[in-house]
């Protein structure tokens, strides 16, 4: 219900710029939705070992492009017209920013947490799932407010229904300032509720002391982003690196911090089940980190590209396209093995539960594929040096035999694998 009528809210704000300003509202709306997917596809790869469904994702992204933009459509203008009858219009248009702007967008989008919370519990297993919330709600109200600032920016400079403000607001607001803005916000606010969630032993008082603190922690990040004090004497770069960069390097530490834990936790069912066909201790080591599992598909990827000879027909088309199979084959072995730590860890490691066995066959058969795929491969090459030996020559006149053949050593990132687990090794 309240998606609902805060999605009919933007909706008419939207309708109203689009008959008004219909080039620079289209324009807008296609600048900020392609500037959202890069930062989709980084929240997702945060959680990469247990993914959040795509319903509940939707639904952040919606609560903070319709819920919390139609409340502070309303609410800030009215607060800011408080502030300055209370104190003065100049105070208020100095001040107003930074205090209205964080004390009614922030609750509310942290609301918008809370909601999904109260609606799916068992959703929030991690810190990382509140951050993937948080990040998500803040990204919908960035990416709504960024489309009507751009709006109001061609109706204040001219009449005529100009692209050049949009693309300047599209600058300013999406590259300066839109990597420490409110997504990473509200990141942090997740990052509380999920700590006050999960922590179960804890008394009440502490579990809201916990949510109230991170929002608390995004609404300075907010204040001290929109403070006119810190502006004064800087540059644009200053200006970054004093009230930018911080908050985002501290939620970037955090992030790295509970994705790890996270994958530590999932990564040691697979352990327990002491399985190389599931999963092979080199495997477990680089599943535990994005460059981890990225450096085993190229590994991959390598020994699919060498594994066929110089001079086979079609040897380049042949090799990128069998390169190309092995790392989705590695990619699917992958998932399957989260899936498989996943299902161990909400079954109690059942090995006898249907959700635990079918995502067992999944890893098997992803296992099975991706073998079949490097043996393919190596066949291929086989055969082709029986062919390319002449008719009735010895293997001894030729210099060629099956068991001296080998593959040439694929320059995969050895070291780097090596690297990550000994890294990982250290860190358990």
């Amino acid at each position: 219900m309240l998606l609902a009528c805060g999605a009919w809210r933007v909706l008419q704000l939207l309708g109203e710029a689009g008959s008004a300003y219909p080039r620079a509202t289209l324009t807008a709306l296609a600048l900020f939705t392609a500037y959202a997917i890069p930062f989709m596809i980084f929240i997702a790869s945060v959680d990469y070992l247990e993914p959040e469904p795509k319903q509940l994702i939707a639904a952040a992204l919606g609560w903070g492009g319709c819920v919390a933009l139609a409340v502070a459509v309303r609410a800030n203008p009215a607060l800011d017209s408080l502030l300055a009858k209370a104190l003065s219009p100049t105070f208020a248009a100095s001040w107003g920013p930074a205090l209205v702007g964080p004390t009614i967008e922030e609750p509310v989008k942290a609301l918008g947490i809370v909601m999904i919370v109260m609606v799916a519990r068992s959703q929030i297993n991690s810190l990382v799932d509140g951050l993937v919330y948080g990040a998500a709600v803040g990204l919908g109200f960035q990416v709504v407010e960024n489309v009507f600032y751009a709006v109001n920016a061609v109706a204040v400079r001219s009449a005529e229904d100009r692209l050049r403000p949009v693309f300047e607001v599209f600058v300013m607001r999406g590259f300066v300032s839109g990597f420490w803005s409110h997504t990473v916000f509200t990141a942090l606010s997740g990052f509380g509720i999920a700590r006050a969630v999960l922590g179960s032993g804890w008394p009440i008082l502490r579990r809201l002391r916990a949510a109230a603190a991170a929002v608390l922690g995004a609404w300075l990040c907010h204040f001290t982003w929109n403070l006119p004090m810190l502006t004064e004497g800087l540059s644009v770069l200053g200006e970054l690196l004093v009230k930018g960069v911080p908050p985002l390097l501290l939620v970037l530490a955090i992030t790295r911090a509970a994705v790890y834990r996270e994958a530590g936790h999932y990564v040691e069912y697979l352990r327990r089940l002491a399985d190389p066909r599931i999963a092979t201790s080199m495997e477990l080591a680089l599943l535990l980190t994005h460059a981890g599992r990225v450096a085993a598909r190229r590994d991959a990827m390598m020994q699919g590209r060498y594994a066929l000879p110089e001079g086979f027909p079609l040897g380049n088309v042949r090799r990128h396209l069998n390169a190309f199979r092995a790392g989705q084959a590695t990619r699917r072995l992958q998932r399957s093995q989260a899936r498989l730590a996943v299902e161990l860890s909400r079954n109690g490691e059942d090995l006898r539960c249907a959700a635990v066995i079918r995502a067992r066959r999944q890893v098997l058969a992803a296992r099975v594929r991706l073998e079949s795929v490097i043996d393919h491969a190596g066949t291929a090459r086989s055969q082709f040096h029986g062919l390319a030996t002449p008719p009735g020559a010895e293997a001894s006149q030729t210099g060629w035999s099956p068991a001296k053949e080998s593959v040439p050593a694929a320059p995969a990132p050895l070291r780097m694998i090596r690297l990550l687990a000994a890294y990982a090794r250290r860190r358990r």
